[in-house]
Protein backbone atom coordinates (compact mmCIF):
# COMPACT_ATOMS: atom_id res chain seq x y z
CA UNK A 1 0.00 0.00 0.00
CA UNK A 2 1.64 3.29 -1.04
CA UNK A 3 1.74 6.08 1.50
CA UNK A 4 -1.17 8.50 0.74
CA UNK A 5 0.45 11.82 0.04
CA UNK A 6 -1.02 15.17 -0.80
CA UNK A 7 0.76 17.45 -3.29
CA UNK A 8 3.89 19.07 -1.81
CA UNK A 9 3.67 16.95 1.35
CA UNK A 10 6.89 16.34 3.25
CA UNK A 11 7.82 12.82 4.32
CA UNK A 12 9.20 12.68 7.86
CA UNK A 13 10.74 9.82 9.76
CA UNK A 14 8.52 8.68 12.65
CA UNK A 15 11.40 8.43 15.13
CA UNK A 16 12.65 11.91 14.30
CA UNK A 17 9.12 13.32 14.52
CA UNK A 18 8.67 11.71 17.93
CA UNK A 19 11.90 13.31 19.12
CA UNK A 20 10.86 16.76 17.90
CA UNK A 21 7.45 16.55 19.61
CA UNK A 22 9.10 15.35 22.83
CA UNK A 23 11.45 18.34 22.73
CA UNK A 24 8.59 20.80 22.12
CA UNK A 25 6.52 19.31 24.96
CA UNK A 26 9.47 19.49 27.36
CA UNK A 27 10.17 23.08 26.34
CA UNK A 28 6.53 23.93 27.10
CA UNK A 29 6.96 22.50 30.61
CA UNK A 30 5.97 18.82 30.39
CA UNK A 31 7.93 16.21 32.31
CA UNK A 32 10.01 13.72 30.35
CA UNK A 33 7.71 10.69 30.66
CA UNK A 34 4.59 12.74 29.92
CA UNK A 35 6.27 14.42 26.95
CA UNK A 36 7.20 11.04 25.51
CA UNK A 37 3.67 9.69 26.05
CA UNK A 38 2.17 12.67 24.20
CA UNK A 39 4.68 12.41 21.35
CA UNK A 40 4.40 8.65 20.94
CA UNK A 41 0.62 8.89 20.80
CA UNK A 42 0.59 11.69 18.23
CA UNK A 43 3.13 9.91 16.01
CA UNK A 44 1.06 6.72 16.21
CA UNK A 45 -1.97 8.74 15.13
CA UNK A 46 -0.14 9.70 11.93
CA UNK A 47 1.28 6.22 11.41
CA UNK A 48 -2.22 4.73 11.53
CA UNK A 49 -3.87 7.49 9.50
CA UNK A 50 -5.79 9.02 12.43
CA UNK A 51 -4.66 12.54 11.54
CA UNK A 52 -7.52 14.12 13.51
CA UNK A 53 -5.54 13.21 16.65
CA UNK A 54 -2.09 14.06 15.33
CA UNK A 55 -0.06 17.24 14.98
CA UNK A 56 -3.07 19.48 14.42
CA UNK A 57 -3.71 19.09 18.16
CA UNK A 58 -0.14 19.83 19.24
CA UNK A 59 -0.48 23.61 19.43
CA UNK A 60 -3.56 23.58 21.73
CA UNK A 61 -1.99 20.84 23.87
CA UNK A 62 1.20 22.85 24.34
CA UNK A 63 -0.73 26.07 24.98
CA UNK A 64 -2.66 24.34 27.76
CA UNK A 65 0.57 22.93 29.20
CA UNK A 66 2.32 26.29 29.07
CA UNK A 67 -0.68 28.08 30.61
CA UNK A 68 -0.85 25.68 33.55
CA UNK A 69 -4.19 24.16 32.60
CA UNK A 70 -2.77 20.71 33.32
CA UNK A 71 -0.47 19.53 36.11
CA UNK A 72 2.55 18.74 33.96
CA UNK A 73 4.43 16.64 36.52
CA UNK A 74 1.41 14.79 37.90
CA UNK A 75 1.87 11.08 38.56
CA UNK A 76 -1.31 8.99 38.43
CA UNK A 77 -2.23 7.47 41.79
CA UNK A 78 -3.27 3.82 41.52
CA UNK A 79 -5.48 2.23 44.18
CA UNK A 80 -5.79 -1.56 43.86
CA UNK A 81 -8.96 -3.36 44.93
CA UNK A 82 -8.48 -6.90 43.69
CA UNK A 83 -8.97 -6.89 39.93
CA UNK A 84 -10.26 -3.31 40.01
CA UNK A 85 -7.91 -0.34 39.75
CA UNK A 86 -9.09 3.11 40.73
CA UNK A 87 -6.75 5.64 39.16
CA UNK A 88 -6.64 9.37 39.87
CA UNK A 89 -4.86 11.16 37.05
CA UNK A 90 -4.26 14.30 39.13
CA UNK A 91 -5.23 16.52 36.15
CA UNK A 92 -2.10 15.29 34.39
CA UNK A 93 -1.40 15.14 30.67
CA UNK A 94 -4.04 12.79 29.29
CA UNK A 95 -1.70 10.74 27.09
CA UNK A 96 0.51 9.97 30.09
CA UNK A 97 -2.43 9.15 32.36
CA UNK A 98 -3.84 6.85 29.67
CA UNK A 99 -0.53 5.09 29.04
CA UNK A 100 0.02 4.53 32.78
CA UNK A 101 -3.52 3.18 33.15
CA UNK A 102 -3.13 0.80 30.20
CA UNK A 103 0.14 -0.59 31.58
CA UNK A 104 -1.33 -0.91 35.08
CA UNK A 105 -4.42 -2.78 33.93
CA UNK A 106 -2.25 -5.22 31.97
CA UNK A 107 -0.13 -5.95 35.03
CA UNK A 108 -3.22 -6.49 37.19
CA UNK A 109 -4.83 -8.77 34.59
CA UNK A 110 -1.70 -10.92 34.70
CA UNK A 111 -2.45 -11.54 38.37
CA UNK A 112 -6.23 -11.90 38.18
CA UNK A 113 -6.96 -13.01 34.60
CA UNK A 114 -9.00 -9.86 34.09
CA UNK A 115 -8.74 -6.29 35.34
CA UNK A 116 -10.63 -3.03 35.03
CA UNK A 117 -9.08 0.43 35.36
CA UNK A 118 -11.44 3.24 36.39
CA UNK A 119 -9.66 6.49 35.60
CA UNK A 120 -10.77 9.95 36.73
CA UNK A 121 -9.29 13.47 36.79
CA UNK A 122 -7.57 13.05 33.44
CA UNK A 123 -7.50 15.13 30.25
CA UNK A 124 -8.01 14.50 26.54
CA UNK A 125 -5.96 11.38 25.76
CA UNK A 126 -6.13 11.18 21.97
CA UNK A 127 -7.58 8.20 20.12
CA UNK A 128 -8.78 5.26 22.19
CA UNK A 129 -7.44 2.59 19.83
CA UNK A 130 -3.90 3.46 20.90
CA UNK A 131 -4.58 2.25 24.44
CA UNK A 132 -6.68 -0.77 23.43
CA UNK A 133 -3.91 -1.99 21.12
CA UNK A 134 -1.28 -1.22 23.79
CA UNK A 135 -3.18 -3.62 26.05
CA UNK A 136 -3.59 -6.14 23.22
CA UNK A 137 0.15 -6.13 22.52
CA UNK A 138 0.59 -8.00 25.82
CA UNK A 139 -1.48 -10.97 24.56
CA UNK A 140 -4.67 -9.55 25.98
CA UNK A 141 -8.01 -8.33 24.78
CA UNK A 142 -8.38 -4.62 25.53
CA UNK A 143 -11.51 -2.48 25.77
CA UNK A 144 -11.20 1.29 26.23
CA UNK A 145 -13.71 4.13 26.45
CA UNK A 146 -13.40 7.79 27.34
CA UNK A 147 -15.51 10.89 27.70
CA UNK A 148 -14.46 14.46 27.04
CA UNK A 149 -15.66 17.82 25.81
CA UNK A 150 -19.43 17.74 25.32
CA UNK A 151 -20.63 18.01 21.73
CA UNK A 152 -23.37 15.39 21.12
CA UNK A 153 -27.09 15.48 21.83
CA UNK A 154 -30.22 13.65 20.70
CA UNK A 155 -32.24 14.85 17.72
CA UNK A 156 -34.03 18.10 18.51
CA UNK A 157 -32.01 18.94 21.63
CA UNK A 158 -31.07 22.59 22.15
CA UNK A 159 -27.71 21.82 23.74
CA UNK A 160 -25.31 18.87 23.84
CA UNK A 161 -25.05 16.54 26.83
CA UNK A 162 -22.28 14.06 26.03
CA UNK A 163 -18.91 13.84 24.34
CA UNK A 164 -18.66 11.49 21.37
CA UNK A 165 -17.31 8.87 23.81
CA UNK A 166 -15.03 6.62 21.72
CA UNK A 167 -15.17 2.84 22.05
CA UNK A 168 -12.09 0.77 21.20
CA UNK A 169 -11.67 -3.02 21.28
CA UNK A 170 -8.39 -4.62 20.29
CA UNK A 171 -6.81 -8.09 20.27
CA UNK A 172 -3.97 -9.84 18.43
CA UNK A 173 -4.49 -12.62 15.91
CA UNK A 174 -2.21 -15.23 14.38
CA UNK A 175 0.15 -14.05 11.68
CA UNK A 176 0.98 -10.78 13.39
CA UNK A 177 -2.38 -9.10 12.84
CA UNK A 178 -4.06 -6.67 15.20
CA UNK A 179 -7.83 -6.36 15.43
CA UNK A 180 -8.56 -2.74 16.31
CA UNK A 181 -12.09 -1.42 16.44
CA UNK A 182 -11.92 2.29 17.25
CA UNK A 183 -14.90 4.50 16.70
CA UNK A 184 -16.40 7.63 18.14
CA UNK A 185 -20.14 7.51 18.63
CA UNK A 186 -20.92 10.72 16.75
CA UNK A 187 -21.53 10.63 13.00
CA UNK A 188 -18.29 12.55 12.50
CA UNK A 189 -15.59 14.08 14.70
CA UNK A 190 -15.73 17.67 15.87
CA UNK A 191 -12.30 18.19 14.29
CA UNK A 192 -13.83 17.46 10.88
CA UNK A 193 -16.49 20.10 11.53
CA UNK A 194 -13.80 22.58 12.62
CA UNK A 195 -11.81 21.84 9.46
CA UNK A 196 -14.90 22.36 7.28
CA UNK A 197 -15.71 25.64 9.02
CA UNK A 198 -12.18 26.95 8.47
CA UNK A 199 -12.32 25.95 4.80
CA UNK A 200 -15.78 27.47 4.32
CA UNK A 201 -17.20 24.07 3.34
CA UNK A 202 -20.59 22.57 4.07
CA UNK A 203 -21.03 19.28 5.92
CA UNK A 204 -23.14 16.29 4.94
CA UNK A 205 -26.77 16.11 6.09
CA UNK A 206 -27.41 14.13 9.27
CA UNK A 207 -24.19 15.08 11.02
CA UNK A 208 -25.24 18.03 13.14
CA UNK A 209 -27.90 20.48 14.29
CA UNK A 210 -27.86 24.21 14.80
CA UNK A 211 -28.41 25.85 18.20
CA UNK A 212 -32.19 25.86 17.61
CA UNK A 213 -32.25 22.07 17.29
CA UNK A 214 -32.72 21.91 13.52
CA UNK A 215 -30.61 19.84 11.10
CA UNK A 216 -27.85 21.88 9.49
CA UNK A 217 -25.19 21.46 6.82
CA UNK A 218 -23.50 24.74 7.84
CA UNK A 219 -20.28 23.92 9.69
CA UNK A 220 -20.27 27.20 11.63
CA UNK A 221 -23.84 26.61 12.80
CA UNK A 222 -22.93 23.04 13.75
CA UNK A 223 -20.15 24.32 16.02
CA UNK A 224 -22.70 26.57 17.74
CA UNK A 225 -25.15 23.68 17.97
CA UNK A 226 -24.34 20.00 18.45
CA UNK A 227 -23.25 16.82 16.70
CA UNK A 228 -25.53 13.82 16.33
CA UNK A 229 -24.84 10.25 17.38
CA UNK A 230 -24.50 7.71 14.59
CA UNK A 231 -27.47 5.37 14.26
CA UNK A 232 -30.03 7.88 15.48
CA UNK A 233 -31.79 7.04 18.73
CA UNK A 234 -30.05 3.67 19.03
CA UNK A 235 -26.63 5.27 18.70
CA UNK A 236 -27.52 7.86 21.32
CA UNK A 237 -28.67 5.08 23.65
CA UNK A 238 -25.31 3.33 23.18
CA UNK A 239 -23.56 6.63 23.87
CA UNK A 240 -25.54 6.97 27.10
CA UNK A 241 -24.48 3.46 28.15
CA UNK A 242 -20.82 4.19 27.41
CA UNK A 243 -21.08 7.27 29.63
CA UNK A 244 -22.34 5.05 32.46
CA UNK A 245 -19.19 2.92 32.13
CA UNK A 246 -16.92 5.91 31.71
CA UNK A 247 -17.98 8.93 33.71
CA UNK A 248 -20.42 7.47 36.23
CA UNK A 249 -18.63 4.22 37.18
CA UNK A 250 -15.16 5.77 37.42
CA UNK A 251 -16.22 8.53 39.82
CA UNK A 252 -15.01 11.14 37.34
CA UNK A 253 -16.84 13.96 35.64
CA UNK A 254 -19.70 12.81 33.43
CA UNK A 255 -21.92 14.26 30.72
CA UNK A 256 -21.89 18.08 30.79
CA UNK A 257 -19.90 18.15 34.06
CA UNK A 258 -16.75 17.64 31.97
CA UNK A 259 -15.15 21.07 31.49
CA UNK A 260 -14.52 22.48 28.02
CA UNK A 261 -10.81 22.87 27.30
CA UNK A 262 -11.75 25.60 24.81
CA UNK A 263 -14.18 27.63 26.95
CA UNK A 264 -12.22 27.12 30.20
CA UNK A 265 -8.60 26.33 29.23
CA UNK A 266 -7.32 26.84 32.78
CA UNK A 267 -9.88 24.55 34.43
CA UNK A 268 -9.35 20.81 35.01
CA UNK A 269 -11.37 18.88 32.43
CA UNK A 270 -12.16 16.01 34.76
CA UNK A 271 -12.07 13.58 31.84
CA UNK A 272 -12.66 9.91 32.69
CA UNK A 273 -11.48 6.71 31.00
CA UNK A 274 -12.54 3.07 31.35
CA UNK A 275 -10.12 0.25 30.49
CA UNK A 276 -10.61 -3.50 30.56
CA UNK A 277 -7.91 -6.13 30.03
CA UNK A 278 -8.55 -9.86 29.66
CA UNK A 279 -5.51 -12.15 29.79
CA UNK A 280 -5.92 -14.41 26.76
CA UNK A 281 -3.71 -17.15 28.21
CA UNK A 282 -5.90 -17.48 31.27
CA UNK A 283 -9.08 -17.14 29.21
CA UNK A 284 -8.36 -20.34 27.28
CA UNK A 285 -4.91 -19.93 25.76
CA UNK A 286 -3.48 -17.01 23.81
CA UNK A 287 -2.36 -19.15 20.87
CA UNK A 288 -5.79 -20.76 20.53
CA UNK A 289 -7.52 -17.37 20.71
CA UNK A 290 -5.23 -15.82 18.11
CA UNK A 291 -5.81 -18.74 15.74
CA UNK A 292 -9.59 -18.52 16.16
CA UNK A 293 -9.57 -14.76 15.61
CA UNK A 294 -7.39 -15.18 12.52
CA UNK A 295 -9.93 -17.69 11.22
CA UNK A 296 -12.75 -15.22 11.87
CA UNK A 297 -10.87 -12.50 9.97
CA UNK A 298 -10.24 -14.87 7.07
CA UNK A 299 -13.91 -15.83 6.92
CA UNK A 300 -14.75 -12.14 6.73
CA UNK A 301 -12.30 -11.59 3.88
CA UNK A 302 -13.63 -14.59 1.93
CA UNK A 303 -17.27 -13.53 1.96
CA UNK A 304 -18.73 -13.71 -1.58
CA UNK A 305 -19.43 -10.17 -2.75
CA UNK A 306 -21.50 -8.59 -5.49
CA UNK A 307 -19.49 -7.81 -8.59
CA UNK A 308 -17.58 -4.55 -8.22
CA UNK A 309 -17.77 -4.49 -4.40
CA UNK A 310 -14.50 -4.93 -2.53
CA UNK A 311 -14.40 -7.54 0.24
CA UNK A 312 -14.73 -6.13 3.76
CA UNK A 313 -11.69 -5.42 5.90
CA UNK A 314 -11.32 -6.49 9.49
CA UNK A 315 -11.37 -3.57 11.96
CA UNK A 316 -7.87 -2.13 12.15
CA UNK A 317 -6.60 -3.86 8.99
CA UNK A 318 -6.16 -0.63 7.04
CA UNK A 319 -4.58 1.16 10.01
CA UNK A 320 -1.92 -1.46 10.60
CA UNK A 321 -1.05 -1.86 6.93
CA UNK A 322 -0.70 1.89 6.70
CA UNK A 323 1.44 1.89 9.85
CA UNK A 324 3.87 -0.61 8.36
CA UNK A 325 4.12 1.44 5.16
CA UNK A 326 4.69 4.72 6.98
CA UNK A 327 7.26 3.22 9.34
CA UNK A 328 9.24 2.23 6.26
CA UNK A 329 8.57 5.17 3.97
CA UNK A 330 7.85 8.10 6.26
CA UNK A 331 4.84 10.05 7.47
CA UNK A 332 3.37 12.52 4.94
CA UNK A 333 2.74 15.97 6.40
CA UNK A 334 0.88 18.52 4.26
CA UNK A 335 2.41 22.00 3.94
CA UNK A 336 0.08 23.63 6.49
CA UNK A 337 0.94 21.10 9.21
CA UNK A 338 4.62 21.27 8.32
CA UNK A 339 4.65 25.05 8.59
CA UNK A 340 2.79 24.95 11.92
CA UNK A 341 5.25 22.40 13.29
CA UNK A 342 8.22 24.51 12.18
CA UNK A 343 6.65 27.57 13.79
CA UNK A 344 6.13 25.70 17.07
CA UNK A 345 9.71 24.44 16.94
CA UNK A 346 11.02 27.97 16.39
CA UNK A 347 8.92 29.24 19.31
CA UNK A 348 10.27 26.56 21.64
CA UNK A 349 13.85 26.63 20.36
CA UNK A 350 13.70 23.11 18.91
CA UNK A 351 15.70 22.43 15.71
CA UNK A 352 13.88 20.83 12.77
CA UNK A 353 15.86 18.44 10.53
CA UNK A 354 16.56 20.15 7.23
CA UNK A 355 15.49 17.03 5.33
CA UNK A 356 11.89 17.67 6.41
CA UNK A 357 11.47 20.95 4.62
CA UNK A 358 9.01 21.00 1.74
CA UNK A 359 10.35 21.38 -1.77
Amino acid sequence: MPTPRSPNASLVDSRELRGVVVACAKAAGAGGAAAFAMADHMVEAHLRGVETHGLRRLRPYLARVAAGGVVVHAEPVVEKRGAILRIDGGNGIGHYVGACAADAVVAQARAHGVSVALVRNSNHFGFAGYYASRIAASAMLGVVTSNGQIMVGPEGALRPLFSNDPLAISAPYAGGGMFELDLALSVTSRQNIVRAAKAGETIAPGMAQDRDGYPSTDAEEALRGLLLAFGGARGFALLSAIEVLTGVLTGGAYADLVASKEAAPMSPEGTAHFMLAIDLEQAGGAQAFEARLADLVQRLRELPMREGVAPPRAPGERRWRLRADRLAGGIPLPPQEMEDLEDLCAHHGVPVPSSWRSA
